[in-house]
């Protein structure tokens, strides 16, 4: 079944700039690029080309030539009633795989040992590892990496959740999320995971099976909340901010918390989720964020102590370290006691924070 003008008119319908089906898809973006770069020509603006799409058509023909099972399948997704995101979810992996190929038979290289590339991830929600991907060549399912070159694609759940661990104290299954900094916890009667909450009173009414509250435990650390926790007597778990807060050997403190309450505090900027290489800056000290309630948060300077959360001030975005620097800021950074390359550094890592999922546009 031959390519005609039709099928190409509808997906230039669908891949125009501007329109539903293109914002809407991840690989929308990649596709167009892709086609463009090899069966268009380097027309890059080809979905706006509607007087071009009878010589479209044409190389679209040209490209499928000795490969009639793809064809087929390409005009049956493109036909006028076809749903756009399931032709883009199968179409990118074959232009992937294609174009690989090609590269690999130009330059004489074997399949074996290259190495993917992907496109930089426009849907990134703050997943660590997910700010590149790719279509695997044989699903079609899209993979991860924080690198264009990966090596380490996996799927976005892999990513986006450390594996599932069992927790005694609670009798359930556990798994952390690493984009939003919580706990959830597998409920085995509905096979659905659930929140802090659902696992605090679970436990409470002793659904685990024990039927009696637990002793108080020892203060243990928690590597991805960076706050120790321990079971109360009701066997639900609480929270404690290191003496300084996320540094493990300082000590634990003296405040306990719900999980409610430890996910509603000040914190210094370095304890939000991704951001934890900003402790050892000593320009990013003094500033605290506070959760706003709709996954982000809202930004404080306040120099030698922690401050309340009610206190005025509190910003959307906090200034990042001028890019450009001045002779006198140089002098100013000198006399802090580090170098001007470490300030380059500190200022990329700030700007790069700054982009993470949960900041609001300036």
């Amino acid at each position: 079944m031959a390519v005609e003008r039709e099928n190409i008119e509808t997906l230039m319908r669908w891949l125009a700039d501007g329109s539903p089906a293109r914002s809407a898809h991840a690989g929308a973006d990649a596709l167009v690029e892709k086609l463009a770069a090899v069966v268009f020509g380097g027309e890059w603006a080809w979905p706006d080309r509607a007087d071009q799409a009878d010589v479209y058509r044409d190389r679209m023909r040209d490209w499928f030539t000795g490969d009639s099972g793809h064809e087929d399948q390409f005009t049956e997704l493109t036909a006028p009633d076809a749903d756009p995101g399931m032709f883009i979810d199968w179409f990118l992996p074959v232009v992937v795989e294609r174009e690989g190929r090609e590269v690999r038979d130009a330059a004489g290289q074997p399949e074996d040992g290259e190495r993917e590339t992907g496109w930089a991830n426009p849907n990134f929600d703050g997943t660590p590892g997910t700010e590149f991907y790719r279509a695997d060549e044989a699903t079609g399912e899209y993979l991860y990496a924080s690198r264009e070159a990966g090596p380490d694609w996996a799927a976005y759940d892999e990513r986006r959740y450390l594996e599932p661990a069992r927790d005694d104290s609670y009798g359930l299954d556990c798994r952390y999320d690493r984009r939003d900094g919580v706990y959830e916890w597998y409920d085995e009667a509905s096979g659905t995971w659930e929140d802090q909450a659902w696992a605090d009173e679970y436990t409470a009414r002793g659904d685990d099976g024990t039927g009696n509250a637990a002793d108080r435990s020892e203060a243990v650390w928690d590597d991805n909340w960076r706050m120790f926790y321990r079971l109360d007597l009701d066997g639900v778990y609480q929270y404690a901010d290191a003496r300084s807060p996320g540094d493990q050997p300082s000590g634990c403190g003296d405040v306990w918390l719900t999980a409610e309450q430890a996910q509603q505090r000040v914190i210094p900027v370095h304890l939000i989720p991704g951001w934890h290489g900003l402790q050892g800056e000593s320009w990013a000290r003094d500033w605290y964020a506070l959760p706003d309630g709709a996954g982000g948060y809202r930004y404080l300077h306040s120099p030698g102590r922690t401050p309340d959360a009610g206190e005025d001030g509190w910003s959307q975005v906090p200034p990042a370290p001028p890019l450009e620097l001045t002779s006198e800021q140089e002098e100013v950074i000198a006399s802090m006691g580090f170098t001007l390359d470490e300030a380059a550094e500190a200022i990329e890592a700030f700007t790069q924070a700054l982009s993470a999922w949960g900041v609001p546009e300036a």
